[in-house]
């Protein structure tokens, strides 16, 4: 089949690919390793392979297993080692650890190449499709009602294999509401753990995993953390994502500087606020969301008199205030003959909640300097997604195991990562020639 070593390109994607794994410290997985021949594969060569076969579009084990064995790229990673899908498949949920290591050492190299921007660091979410199907997704309300359904039913006149059937469904419902009620879930799927039923871009609900991403710098955009779980929303991500960040950047001696990060209206809540108040290392945007309410006026039309009591649009002294949670809650009076009603509310009075947390996040994001910083959001985080999605064409996920998807997902944004510094190296190295060119004039 030829040497691949003679076969490759020098500046193939395969040869830059083994470089950069080259370069990382594979010290957790080498102790795995033993002479006597069991765990005898390279590490470095099964990660180049599966960063390599990522970037290419290569996803299932039995695919890259396939590549592996007819593509000369391929067995110039491998060293011209054969790698089994089985291999592939009992690798991966090993690797978990050391890829949320190797994504780490991804952001070290791309601060020494001055490609880290921590004040333009942007934290979204992408759903993939789980491997999983439909018919193993159970849903808290659903599950819930078929129960009370179930038990109000009487086993008298059933047949006994019409009771075995009714009481394989009063288990599998009890077992499913006592799940989600535990993990604090929604959904849960029986075959999947870390899937939900989630709603996805088409419309349309499926199992999937929600995955989500901080990326730093908006021309770089290295993936700086990922955290995976089924949540329905992005709401209480803010100081986990925060939190796994500055670990990372602390575990690779980086982590003195203020984090300048950015969310979008998807995190907006009185947690996730709160969160972003209490993290004195990082300056948190947020962009409002609109709390369920239909108003026309906003905040700023509401005024706050000498005496601290709260002036309409209409110049009314509104009543209140009443505990709403962690906020206060104001109610209209004389709304039904104000001749601003039409402007302020859609029902029979208006009613306001302050929240002082979010008004204070709001006034910051609104601010000149926070508007421009906002709009660098969607330029760092979605272009992450569009690699991973479009250019690597990864959508769903082939495994099951809660370890293995973990490290699915990290092996995709590792990918991606060294994707970002393959693609800043001709500028780096054009401007090194640069800077050489102008020492000798």
């Amino acid at each position: 089949m030829g040497a691949p070593e003679l076969v490759v390109p020098g500046d193939h994607l395969a040869r830059q690919v083994r470089e950069i794994i080259g370069t990382m410290d594979f010290g957790t997985l080498d102790a795995r390793r033993s002479s006597l021949g069991r765990h005898g594969h390279d590490p470095r060569r099964v990660v180049a392979v599966l960063v390599y076969a990522s970037l290419v579009g290569i996803h299932e084990s039995s695919k890259v297993a396939r590549a592996v064995d007819t593509d000369a790229a391929f067995r110039l990673l491998s060293g011209g080692h054969r790698l089994p899908q089985g291999t592939l498949r009992r690798l991966r949920p090993h690797l978990h650890e050391f890829l949320a290591s190797a994504i780490e050492q991804t952001v070290r190299m791309a601060y020494d190449r001055g490609l880290l921007r921590l004040d333009e660091v942007s934290v979204d979410s992408v759903r993939v499709r789980a491997h999983a199907s439909s018919n193993s997704v159970r849903t808290l309300s659903r599950s819930s009602r078929r129960l009370a359904e179930l038990q109000d039913k009487h086993l008298d006149g059933m047949t006994e294999a019409e009771q075995v059937g009714h009481c394989e469904k009063l288990a599998k419902h009890s077992e499913a509401v006592q799940q989600c009620e535990d993990e604090g879930r929604t959904s849960l799927s029986t075959t999947n753990p870390l899937a939900g039923l989630l709603k996805l871009p088409d419309g349309g609900s499926a199992p999937a995993h929600r995955v989500t991403v901080g990326a730093a710098g908006m021309n770089a955009r290295i993936v700086l953390a990922l955290l995976v779980d089924a949540s329905g929303s992005d709401h209480g991500k803010v100081g986990p994502s925060l939190d796994t960040m500055k670990g990372m950047l602390d575990r690779i001696g980086i982590g003195g500087q203020v984090l300048a990060v950015s969310y979008d209206a998807g995190y907006w809540s009185d947690d996730d606020v709160q969160a972003a108040g209490s993290r004195p290392f990082a300056d948190v945007l947020i962009a409002p969301g609109n709390r369920g309410e239909r108003e026309l006026f906003e905040r700023e039309h509401f005024t706050t008199n000498s005496d601290g009591a709260l002036v309409c649009p209409a110049g009314r002294i509104m009543r209140g205030p009443t505990k709403a949670g962690t906020g206060l809650r104001y109610f209209g009076v004389g709304c039904a003959d104000c001749p601003l009603r039409s402007r302020c509310t859609t029902t029979e009075r208006r009613e306001l909640v302050l929240h002082p947390a979010l008004d204070h996040a709001r006034a910051k994001v609104r601010a000149p300097d926070g508007q421009a910083r906002y709009r660098k959001r969607i330029a760092t985080i979605e272009p992450v997604f569009s690699n991973i999605e479009s250019v690597m064409n990864f959508r769903r996920s082939t495994t099951r195991h809660p370890a293995a998807v973990v490290a699915e997902m990290h092996l995709k944004a590792l990918a991606h990562n060294v994707s970002r510094l393959i693609a800043a190296r001709p500028l780096f190295y054009f401007l090194a020639i640069l800077d050489e060119f102008r020492s000798t004039l």
